[in-house]
């Protein structure tokens, strides 16, 4: 039943029934707690930040988001730990606190081996996070994100779409040469899935450690 209830959230929150998708999974978390299933507990909790991060209650998200993590982490679950570690950097980079979204993206990023779809979320975010620092540096990112989406076959969907839309409008208007941002966004775009992830990590290094 906990299982059940699980895989009924996102098709609910998908449909935008906020309260729905909330409730089965709530249901979901205690249901899995009677029978002493951690991980869809953490799976669970994990779905019901994202729920929270749907509706831009950033601080509640942020709560389950972190306590996603906790959960996942004794269960050495690293597609769960790599998936948490991106929803903390969304949160952060949907409340536009870009320096906070770094940490966690780079962190999931070394861990998220073998997921595809993880990665190019990861991506994503960072550079939604670099455009207004290193706009070359996020449309690189911002490519290489856009075609593995691409062959995945998926789309920027729900709480997603306004914080990229700010960041490609960040794009222009920094003052660089257009030109030169769309020639990086190509080059992303060639870019191998590791070697993507190579130039995460190297371009989001603290200055005085590069």
């Amino acid at each position: 039943m906990a299982s059940a209830l699980l895989t009924l959230g996102r098709p609910a929150l998908a449909r935008g029934d906020a309260a729905g998708a909330r409730a089965v999974l709530t249901e979901a978390v205690e249901r899995a707690r009677n029978a002493r299933d951690p991980w869809t507990i953490a799976m669970a909790t994990f779905n019901l930040a994202y729920v929270s991060l749907s509706l831009r209650d950033y601080p509640r998200a942020r709560e389950e988001m972190g306590s996603a993590l906790a959960l996942f982490r004794p269960l050495d679950d690293r597609y769960g730990v790599a998936r948490s570690l991106t929803g903390l950097g969304a949160i952060a980079v949907h409340s536009d606190d870009t320096d906070a979204a770094i940490a966690p993206l780079r962190e999931s990023l070394t861990i998220a081996i073998g997921d595809r779809e993880g990665p190019a979320w990861a991506l994503e975010l960072l550079g939604d996070a670099l455009a207004p620092t290193d706009p070359e540096g996020a449309a690189r990112l911002l490519g290489a994100a856009e075609i593995l989406r691409e062959e995945l076959g998926i789309t920027i969907v729900d709480a997603e779409v306004e914080p990229h839309q700010r960041a490609v409008a960040r794009l222009g208007s920094t003052g660089a040469a257009t030109a030169a941002v769309a020639a990086a966004w190509t080059a992303g775009r060639r870019l191998t899935l590791s070697d993507a992830v190579a130039f995460a990590l190297e371009r989001t290094v603290a200055p005085d450690r590069r």
